[in-house]
């Protein structure tokens, strides 16, 4: 166990200098091992120095100065010139005397930072270790897994729905909705919460504040249980839909109060948000577990929500899709890339694997791209997959599982998670499945891919990895985290002094958030035994000193 606790920490004033000096009082808290004592007034202990940097949203340096007494109360810069959006960042190092290395062990960033002249600008910061994985200062409010975790307008994450425990009939939703605050590490539960407890459901933040989910399953299993040899689909189960299934809930974090509306049964569908009020649910299955050609546009915008249903628009039915908004938030008409949610024609024929639907004011569509049209035999005819939008018209899958035999010998077949991989591209129309040595080190499935910075890199975390009947789930998780490198198009594994980098805690079906420091937020999932009550930060910041601060997101 690394990092299973944070406490309190430094008040540091930064005093500018000059006619258009400002100062800034910065608050750190620390994330630490558990040491005993008080620790609170200092920065972290394990370091010999630090430097802070103030900068611009560009990652230019506009001061920066290095401190080495780790006991003063108050540090001086001279000079910090006023200015709004400026970015503050703390690297905490260690110093070899003898051969003058450093090696930066807690990183911080505050971002849009306002330094006033003649007046003092509070600023709040986090410490993770710097390429590594943290423990939240506190655990979440309540165990949850298969959950949405959506931002809210002030940068909190709002976590929603999911299920809340293992019992013999599978997973048990919960309807708890809760808040993680970015700058102190906690997590609050909100008041009253869902109406019907649902996991696998659809979220969006809507303009006004409050939240819409919509769709779900409020009892759920993973089982290797299957009729068809050939053709035995996913491993995951809706045992027990409920009204999960058949309503969205307009939640508000303010007041707690949930109105409900009637919908069409919508169980693993697929989703994408159009704008800022409209909610898109494409496939999924029927309460009979029929899947669907369906796509359900709902509209928030107004006093009362409208469902409008587009029936049979897409190509092939298909059930716990991947689908990703490659066209801008807000832009008309929307598009989404679909890959996924049915199964293989043949084992040597991937079929419509993929489909691009297009939506507008009143219209929507579907085409199917060039890549997914062929005959080449190539494809990606997967469930449970990821999907990470790196940067306009590119896109990247990962993992998830075959659900019908697919370049398998294999006779009974049965589904196992994947490392493959592939990478999209809606400006050629092109699609690359990543060659063995660039695809994924671990096979994956119901795992996380979260885009980490302006550059196109992402985390692949988590997620199923091979099957353990002995368990709940029929299937174990895994703690491994891969980075995908944008700029040599492959994944690898993550290492910090010649230890590989990896959760705390293996997981799968949890959520993983970049937060506005630079910071990914993981919360929840299950190791197949069990549904976990914790969080953790992972900070891609480098080990390396940087002579201008930490860099650029």
């Amino acid at each position: 166990m690394r990092l299973v606790f944070c406490t309190f920490l430094a008040l540091l004033v930064l005093v500018g200098c000059g006619a258009d000096g400002g100062q800034l009082a910065v608050q750190l808290k620390v994330a630490r091992q558990a040491t005993g004592g008080d620790l609170r007034g200092a920065p972290p202990e394990d370091i010999d120095a630090f430097r802070l940097c103030i900068q611009k949203p560009t990652g230019e340096k506009i001061k920066c100065q290095d401190f080495s007494d780790l006991g003063a109360e108050k540090v001086r810069i001279g000079s910090i010139p006023t200015g709004k959006n400026r970015v503050v960042t703390f690297q905490g190092y260690t110093q070899d005397v003898a051969s003058g290395q450093t090696e930066t062990v807690w990183c911080g960033r505050a971002v849009g930072i306002h330094i006033r002249e003649d007046a003092v600008t509070p600023v709040r910061m986090l410490l993770t270790r710097c390429s590594d994985f943290s423990e939240t200062p506190a655990p979440p409010g309540e165990a949850r897994a298969f959950h949405k975790a959506i931002p809210a307008a002030d940068g909190s994450i709002l976590l929603l729905g999911g299920y809340s425990r293992i019992e013999d009939v599978g997973l048990v939703a919960t309807g708890s909705v809760e808040r993680y605050d970015p700058q102190e590490g906690t997590f609050t539960l909100l008041p009253g919460g869902l109406n019907h407890p649902r996991g696998f459901c659809a979220a969006l933040p809507l303009q006004n504040g409050r939240i819409l989910t919509a769709g779900g399953c409020e009892r759920a299993g993973i089982r290797l249980e299957f009729t068809d040899p050939d053709r035995p689909g996913s491993p995951l189960r809706c045992l027990e839909p409920g009204l999960a299934a058949t309503t969205l809930e307009i939640y508000d974090p303010q007041t707690g109060d949930s109105d409900t509306t009637e919908i069409p049964a919508t169980i693993f569908a697929g989703a994408g948000a159009l704008s800022r009020d409209r909610l898109l649910l494409f496939g999924g299955q029927d309460s009979q577990g029929s899947p669907l050609r369906r796509a359900l546009l709902v509209d928030a915008s107004g006093d009362n929500p409208t469902v409008t249903e587009f029936s049979d628009v897409l190509q092939l039915p298909r059930r716990s899709p991947a689908g990703v908004l490659f066209s801008l938030p807000g832009d008309l008409p929307a598009e989404i890339l679909i890959i996924g949610g049915a199964g293989a024609t043949s084992a040597d024929d991937p079929g419509t694997f993929a489909e691009l639907l297009v939506a507008g004011t009143g219209d929507m569509f579907t085409l199917v791209p060039g890549f997914a049209s062929g005959s080449s035999g190539v494809g990606l005819p997967v469930m449970h997959a990821a999907g990470t939008r790196l940067s306009p018209g590119r896109m990247l899958f990962s993992g998830g599982i075959y659900p019908e035999r697919y370049q398998s010998l294999d006779l009974p077949y049965i589904p196992e998670p994947l490392n493959a991989a592939a990478l999209v591209d809606m400006r050629t129309e092109s699609l690359t499945l990543l060659p063995a040595e660039s695809r994924l080190s671990v096979p994956r499935a119901f795992h996380s891919s979260t885009r980490a910075d302006s550059r196109g890199n992402a985390l692949v975390a988590g997620g199923l990895t091979s099957q353990n009947l002995s368990l709940p789930l029929h299937h174990q998780s895994t703690a491994s985290v891969e980075w995908w490198n944008d700029a040599e198009q492959q994944f690898s594994l993550l290492w910090r002094k010649g230890v590989e980098v990896s959760m705390h805690h293996p997981r799968a079906g949890h959520s993983a958030n970049l937060l506005e420091d630079g910071t990914i937020l993981i919360v929840g999932g299950t190791d197949g035994a069990a549904v976990y009550q914790t969080a953790e930060l992972f900070n891609p910041a480098p080990v390396d000193l940087g002579t201008d601060g930490l860099p650029e997101l």
